[in-house]
């Protein structure tokens, strides 16, 4: 054991007087007791590190602070293995505010620093992988789990398998293959037998839960969830607590129980206000207004999802945004605010697009196909539902297909197709009958009975009206009860029985007015909610200032450990002078006794002595009051340097406030200023187009030399205006932050753009040779690389020698570094021009046919990959491009 000596026990006992904040876990508090004994900075970074995994999910802020102190420390004492450990847990807590982006930063630079901790790599790579599939970037995702699997496989451990195949089941789960996903998580569970971990099996039931609940096996899932609810109820893991309900809440709602699902739901919602983690908080809110939106509580319904939104977009979440838009459409489908749903459902289509979430987009087709319909924009709807149904059956979404379906046989319904219409919904029946979702059953029974009841077949239609009716019923939903007494109304009037037709009429008109208008009741339950709404929120508020107030607590305790110090320094000060003192009073009193002895032969001796005894005296005194003095500047000085921390702090807190509200609005100039590039090249490309096209019947259809030669300007002008669109449009795409991260096949690449070229080659005679000399995959942003190459291509075209002209390509490895080169034999560049090559619009020579536009771009995208491009070129003899790229380069901001 460390020997602390005298003056440190003492500081310990002084510092039990002081509050200290109080530990969440018995873990974490003797962590912290043995941080405060320990003077060793390698140990004082494993024990920061240690306070902060035990914290995570139990106060993340706590966890977030210790973890930021050890990433400091370990920099100053240069320890690699705390410091990666260290930026992988700031990621961790990154994560739990949503920061998603800051968070895989952190990944990212933990990863670079090589240790021999294996487990700790592969931690990483999952992690990244988690973070890339929250983000909806499956490519990246899958690429750092299969990583992450490789690396467990390779270290042999049972638990790193385990947690690496939970990972890689969740991502396929998110993916839509839940067949894929469940064997993972068996192979999971199997590793997890070997060597059990309490979190790790709550995360793997949930899954499997989450698995069968894809393949509509539902029992097995609330069995699953059961499983893993009971197991982490006995933790102070909030993450997994309000994960239990969810999935509750979602299962219950997948089988239409509503009133099972409200109450799963609101239990989480109670335990996020406690538990601020951003990506539940939107989901607890989304599934809140999902079922507001089955009960026809659409206002209710509205202000849950805006509130899912607002979350989703502050914490770029772009799947739970997706879907979060797609519920606002549906909901003012339902109200009738039909150009408000028509917005909301492009939006979503654009996000889903640009993650690749097939399901997404389908839906989207979908909803537009049901705006459509209302609208009265019949082959309109039949498209898009057409191109839904063919997205879902490739995917196997077996109730996507049967809603898809009865939309269909809706839109034949209307156009009075009635036949083709219950042939489709008879189809329907046939898919819903073997699913338990009521709720979709109910609307299929009564949608077959109106098509029988139009085909005056009353007798068939009854079963299926009364058993729509009795569904709905049970089911509590009000728009399709009132859709099922609409049913009963013509099928009473159809059979002569008017007096029953009028009660069902009258029944239909009261359940449009209770859902449609503000009745008594409906206004005070939504009262009521938005009440109990209110009070979480103010609930959240005085938690933050909980917050705040323990986080000054802890800025103050430090402060008076600082006063602490310079207390026990004076101390040690007074207890010099007082041995100094006692040394001269024995030395004093060792002289008088010898005076005594020769008292008579040193009595002067003895009387100077004193005199210098009083003088001594005097000092002393003197620096008493000195000292007293100084101790009560020094207080002076600690309130005063209390203050200014103070004042510091909330100065601080303005300008971060101030610098996010100032990124917002940045981020969102530059999205309105992409969005404008893009919208603008696709409108004037339709018109370019079309002149094109138009060019091209003249070569067919007109006679007239002069005539001809006049369409072959307006065609050479066209093709000039559309590359210069090409242009501006890679400009745009320059600035995007999120490109796919994955193997570049350069040499491929490469022959695709010669192909795109291949007119003005064989035109020019060009002889083009390309080689690659690359031994490993090239892992980078194929987007960006296109860019480059495509008008460095163009360039050494466009300039080529008139007489035997060449252009080679070649890619070469350089350590870390791709070395990619284009040489051609052309008219090449002069020296003094040199420096401009690169300016936007600069054109330096009259055999130039561009807009000066192609080399600006190439090195904008080169710097957006952290490369650098140098050229060499001499006149008459040609030009050489070099582009060096690193091979874990990753993007960055390019102004």
């Amino acid at each position: 054991m460390r020997d602390f000596g005298f003056f440190s026990l003492i500081a310990l006992l002084l510092l039990a007087q002081y509050p200290y904040a109080q530990a969440q876990t018995p873990k974490a508090d003797s962590l912290r007791t043995m941080l405060t004994l320990e003077r060793d900075p390698m140990r004082q970074v494993d024990l920061m590190n240690d306070i902060a995994f035990a914290l995570f999910d139990v106060d993340d802020s706590t966890a977030m602070v210790f973890a930021q102190r050890a990433v400091k420390t370990a920099l100053n004492a240069g320890y690699k293995e705390g410091l990666k450990r260290a930026l992988t847990y700031t990621g961790v807590g990154q994560v739990s505010r949503g920061n998603l982006q800051k968070a895989i930063q952190y990944y990212h630079y933990a990863d670079t620093i090589k240790t021999q901790n294996q487990e700790l790599t592969i931690y990483i790579h999952t992690m990244l992988g988690n973070a890339f599939r929250d983000l909806s970037r499956f490519d990246s995702a899958m690429y750092y789990q299969q990583l992450a699997l490789d690396g467990a496989r390779n270290y042999g451990k049972p638990r790193e398998l385990a947690m690496v195949g939970k990972n890689m089941g969740m991502l396929l789960i998110h993916q839509y293959k839940p067949t894929e996903a469940l064997d993972m998580l068996r192979m999971a569970q199997e590793n997890l037998d070997k060597d059990y971990n309490t979190y790790l099996q709550a995360e793997i039931w949930s899954g499997i839960g989450k698995a069968y609940m894809g393949l509509l096996e539902y029992e097995q899932a609330h069995s699953y969830f059961i499983k893993m609810c009971s197991l982490v109820n006995a933790l102070p893991d909030m993450f997994q607590k309000v994960k239990c309900h969810l999935n509750l809440t979602e299962l219950a709602l997948m089988q239409s129980d509503f009133s099972a699902a409200l109450e799963e739901a609101f239990t989480a919602f109670d335990l996020i206000q406690r538990y601020a983690y951003p990506p539940q908080q939107a989901e607890v809110y989304q599934h809140i207004g999902e079922i507001y939106s089955q009960m026809s509580q659409f206002e209710l319904a509205a202000r849950y999802l805006y509130e899912a939104l607002k979350i989703a977009d502050r914490s770029s979440l772009q799947q739970r945004t997706g879907a979060v838009l797609a519920e606002l459409a549906w909901v003012f489908k339902e109200m009738g605010n039909l150009p408000q749903a028509q917005e909301y459902i492009n939006r979503s289509q654009q996000i889903y697009e640009a993650i690749g979430d097939n399901r997404g987009i389908s839906a989207c087709h979908n909803v537009r196909g049901l705006i459509f319909l209302l609208q009265k924009k019949f082959n309109d709807a039949l498209s898009e539902l057409e191109k839904a149904r063919a997205m879902r059956e490739q995917i196997g979404y077996l109730e996507g297909i049967a809603a898809t379906v009865f939309n269909l046989a809706l839109v034949y319904a209307e156009t009075g197709q009635y036949q083709k219409a219950l042939e489709l919904q008879q189809q329907v029946i046939a898919l819903e009958e073997n699913l338990p979702n009521r709720y979709n059953l109910a609307i299929s029974l009564n949608g077959i009975a109106q098509s029988l009841i139009r085909l005056k077949r009353y007798k068939e239609a009854w079963p299926y009206a009364i058993r729509a009716n009795q569904l709905a019923d049970s089911l509590q939903a009000k728009l399709l009860l009132k859709n099922t007494y609409a049913t009963l109304a013509d099928y009473y009037e159809g059979t002569g029985d008017f007096r029953r037709a009028t009660e069902y009429l009258r029944r239909h008109q009261q359940l449009s007015d209770s859902i449609y208008t503000t009745s008594s009741r409906a206004r005070l339950a939504e009262l009521q909610t938005l009440y109990q709404l209110e009070q979480k929120e103010q609930q959240v508020k005085l938690l933050e200032q909980e917050r705040q107030l323990r986080d000054r607590r802890m800025a103050l305790q430090q402060l008076q450990l600082n006063n602490l110090r310079i207390v026990l320094a004076a101390g040690l000060l007074v207890l010099v002078l007082v041995s100094a003192l006692t040394w001269s009073i024995y030395k004093a009193n060792k002289d008088l006794r010898k005076a005594h002895r020769e008292i008579k032969e040193q009595h002067e001796e003895i009387q100077a002595q004193a005199e210098e005894l009083t003088e001594a005296n005097r000092i002393l005194n003197r620096l008493n009051r000195e000292l007293a003095e100084k101790k009560e500047e020094i207080q002076a000085q600690a309130e005063e340097l209390m203050e200014a921390n103070l004042t510091i702090n909330e100065i601080n807190r303005g300008l971060e406030s101030e610098v996010e509200k100032r990124t917002r609005e940045l981020k969102q100039a530059y999205h309105e200023l992409d969005t404008f590039f893009y919208r603008s090249s696709h409108d004037f490309r339709r018109p370019l187009t079309t002149f094109l096209g138009l060019a091209e019947v003249a070569k067919i259809t007109v006679k007239d030399p002069n005539a001809l030669e006049l369409f072959a300007r307006v065609r050479e002008t066209a093709l000039n205006l559309d590359k210069m669109l090409v242009k501006l449009q890679s400009i745009s795409d320059v600035g995007v932050q999120e490109y796919d991260y994955r193997e570049v096949r350069i040499k491929e690449l490469f022959d695709s753009l010669c192909d795109n070229w291949r007119e003005e080659i064989n035109r020019k005679s060009i002889l083009i040779t390309s080689e690659s000399h690359l031994t490993r995959p090239f892992i980078s942003y194929p987007a960006l690389i296109k860019i480059i190459l495509e008008n460095l291509l163009e360039n050494a075209i466009h300039f080529s020698a008139p007489v035997n002209p060449r252009i080679h390509f070649s890619v070469h490895e350089a350590g870390d570094f791709v070395l990619l080169e284009l040489a051609d034999n052309g008219h090449g560049i002069p020296a003094e021009l040199h420096d401009k090559v690169f300016d936007m619009y600069f054109r330096g020579s009259h055999y130039s046919k561009g807009n000066g536009l192609g080399l600006y771009i190439v090195k904008k995208a080169v710097e957006k990959l952290g490369g650098e491009i140098m050229f060499s070129s001499e006149v008459d003899k040609g030009t050489t491009f070099s582009v060096r790229i690193s091979r874990n380069a990753h993007i960055t901001s390019v102004v």
